[in-house]
Parts: structure tokens; C-alpha cells; sequence
């Protein structure tokens, strides 16, 4: 039987849920999950897949425009002309077939699911259609129209609420949504009506769905840290002005009073303004530290993404052990991206020269992902491995 979307969410510090099966409708995600499974085997290492990536180099690695493209010229192919005609779940799976391989092997992505909470309010429910008819009586409505009552309510159920809180540093604002749900009903069933209370992503457009804007929002994250590993302060420079995610104005009129705060003086090179509001990118570069404003822009962004984590004590083997509850596999991508900055904060972020995908880089000269390795070492000529090592003693 499927579960309920929050309970999906509910696991062990350091696991995620595996998942059983996965179906296609839309441009939707909708997941059959299973038991939860560590994010690390027993040396303390994530899961990886069968080139050696970990979820956030594999994620990166997707083709979004392949899988994007396959999905256009399908639907273009179904009956245009018939509204009756219904788009064969299989073709849509096989649409988005690397991400659907990406989430067998990782687990759900759970866009949003750490910040997604079920609410029901059962009085609130019976007193707004207690003031609808109420309404209506007053105007001497012979005949009440007929109110829009959703199928939980239909049975004598209050209906679910879904409360969405908005994401730190992005939107002032959250949203609230009525749930569509059908639990008497088969998996296979409740996906084709779109259910919204099984596990499920949403991936949008390719333009500005949520699928593409969290690879997007991560890779710039990666330019980021690829540029602090350097450190050339006008790379930084970019790669910062390249940062969506990052603020343009900082408070720098007083010392932040929580120790864990961000304290964004120690960038300012000079006299601080007279307003405590600071505008790096309208100040002269040398009047910025931009090494310092990078890692502290690094570090909000690393916190705005793991905010809606938490710790707990968990158990490997018989030992207590800290851990993550994480709320969804984009929390544990960002956590791979804080080890990595942490362990190897200047070896930088390489790029695979089989597979294309980015390199957490663990030596300095990591050319290929450990699968891709064979491989690429295969496809490179001995020619190009002469010339390579005659430069490399000069760099």
C-alpha cells in the first residue's frame, strides 16, 4: 500500500526511502517508496552508483534537454486532434528514463517535501460552509447553488490541507492548497487522478519548472565553490554576480549577537556606510574581500537549504552516531557539497572527461569519476596521455 506523503518523509537520521516503483503522468514523479536505507555503507561513504558518482554528480549529470525533448516530440505525436486521447504512461516513463533510473538507485528527490506539512481543521471546514449557505439564505436564493465539495469532504471527511513554507532567501511567502486524495483506491489508480497525497515531484518545464531551477540554483552553487578553491578574486567576483541565490544588499551597521550569524564586516575593506547597508557590487573590487564574501555567501546558502533538516542520535552497528533526518535527497546533495567543502575546501569541483558530470574532487588531478575511469582511459589516446604529462610538471 502506498504511503501517505508526510509519512514518506518520517526515517532515521543518515537514511532515505528507496523506492519500489515509479510512475510517470505529466510531467509528475509518483513514487511506490520502500524501506528507508542509509545514506553511507559501513566505511562511512555515500552511495554511489555503478560509475562511482554520488547523488549530487549524478544528479548533475541528467539530461534534462534529452529527457525534455524525448517528452515534446512524444506528446506531439498523440492525437493532436482527439481530447480523448490519453498518453501512454510507459512512453512517459521512458521520457525521463535517466531520472527515473537517477531516483530507483538514490531514492525520491522530495522537492519541497521538508517544507511540506499536512493540516486539517475540521471546525474551520463545517463553519465555512455554514457561512456559504448562510450567505446565500440572505439573498433569497431559491435554489442554492451547488458548492464544489472535494471527495474527502464528499464522504463526511474534513478535507487535508497541504501548508507549503516558502524557501529561505527566495519567496516572502508560502502556500496553502486543499489535497486531492483517493486512499480507498489502487496506487496505479490514484496516480492517473493525480493524487497528491502519495509521494510525489513535481518536475515542471524545462525553462522554470522545479526540477530545472534546483539544478540550476546547485550548479551555481558548484561554480561558487569551484572558484573559492582558486582563490582569484575576480573569479569570485563572477562567480558570486552569477549566484541567483545570493543577496545583493548585507547589514553590516552592527556585530551579528548570535555567534552562529554571519558576520558580512569582515568583507568590507574600509569604512563601513553611514546607512549600515552595504552594496559590494556597487563598491570599488578592492574595497571587498571577496574571498570572505564568497564563503559566507557559500555558508548562508548551505544553511537556507538544510534549515528544514534536523539532528538526531541515531545507531551504526551498536554505537550512537549524529545524523541528519533529512527531508528530501536534495538536503543530502547539499550536504555531500558541505563535506566536500569542508574536508576539501581547495581542490575545487573537476568535470569528468567520460561521463561530463562534476568531480567533488578528492585528489587534485581527479580526471574521471572511479567507474568512468577504465573507460576514459581507454578513449584517450596515448598521444594526448604524452602531451598531458609533458605539461603537467610546468603547471
Amino acid at each position: 500500500m502506498a504511503r501517505e506523503f508526510r509519512e514518506s518523509t518520517v526515517a532515521l537520521p543518515e537514511t532515505w526511502p528507496t523506492v519500489e516503483e515509479v510512475a510517470v503522468n505529466g510531467t509528475t514523479l509518483y513514487y511506490r517508496l520502500d524501506t528507508p536505507a542509509p545514506l553511507r555503507d559501513e566505511a562511512g561513504r555515500y552511495r554511489r552508483d555503478e560509475r562511482g558518482r554520488i547523488a549530487i554528480e549524478a544528479f548533475m549529470a541528467l539530461p534534462l534537454s534529452t529527457m525534455y525533448g524525448r517528452l515534446a516530440a512524444y506528446l506531439e505525436s498523440v492525437s493532436p486532434g482527439d481530447s480523448a486521447a490519453q498518453p501512454d504512461p510507459a512512453r512517459l516513463k521512458s521520457a525521463f528514463a535517466e531520472l527515473v533510473e537517477f531516483v530507483e538507485r538514490f531514492g525520491p528527490l522530495g522537492i519541497g517535501w521538508s517544507r511540506t506539512y499536512r493540516a486539517e481543521n475540521v471546525e474551520a471546514d463545517r463553519l465555512a460552509i455554514e457561512n456559504g449557505q448562510l450567505r446565500w439564505q440572505v439573498q433569497a436564493s431559491a435554489d442554492l447553488p451547488q458548492r464544489a465539495v472535494s471527495p474527502l469532504l464528499a464522504r463526511g471527511r474534513s478535507p487535508i490541507w497541504l501548508v507549503v513554507f516558502p524557501e529561505l532567501g527566495l519567496a516572502p511567502f508560502g502556500e496553502v492548497r486543499q489535497a486531492r486524495s483517493f486512499p480507498e483506491l489502487a496506487w496505479e489508480a490514484r496516480v492517473r487522478l493525480e493524487d497528491n497525497l502519495i509521494a510525489h515531484d513535481r518536475l515542471g518545464t524545462i525553462d522554470d519548472g522545479p526540477l530545472s531551477r534546483t539544478r540550476a540554483v546547485m550548479q551555481e552553487a558548484l561554480d561558487l565553490v569551484h572558484a573559492l578553491a582558486g582563490p582569484n578574486p575576480h573569479v569570485i567576483r563572477d562567480a558570486i554576480e552569477r549566484f541567483s541565490r545570493a543577496d545583493r544588499i548585507f547589514w553590516v551597521g552592527s556585530e551579528p549577537v548570535d555567534s552562529t550569524a554571519l558576520n558580512w564586516r569582515l568583507a568590507v575593506r574600509g569604512m563601513v556606510p553611514e546607512d549600515g547597508l552595504w552594496r559590494p557590487f556597487k563598491a570599488h573590487r578592492g574595497q571587498v574581500d571577496w574571498e570572505t564574501l564568497g564563503w559566507s555567501i557559500l555558508a548562508q546558502h548551505l544553511s537556507r537549504m538544510l534549515t528544514w533538516g534536523s539532528l538526531r542520535v541515531g545507531l551504526r552497528g551498536h554505537r550512537p552516531q549524529l545524523g541528519w533526518r533529512v527531508g528530501s535527497l536534495v538536503e543530502v546533495m547539499y550536504l555531500q557539497l558541505l563535506e566536500h567543502v569542508t574536508q576539501h575546501p581547495d581542490f575545487g569541483i573537476g568535470q569528468c572527461a567520460y561521463c561530463g558530470a562534476p568531480i567533488l574532487r578528492v585528489r587534485r588531478q581527479q580526471r574521471w569519476h572511479t567507474g568512468c575511469a577504465p573507460a576514459g582511459r581507454q578513449r584517450e589516446s596515448r598521444a594526448s596521455r604524452k602531451a598531458r604529462h609533458a605539461v603537467e610538471p610546468d603547471q
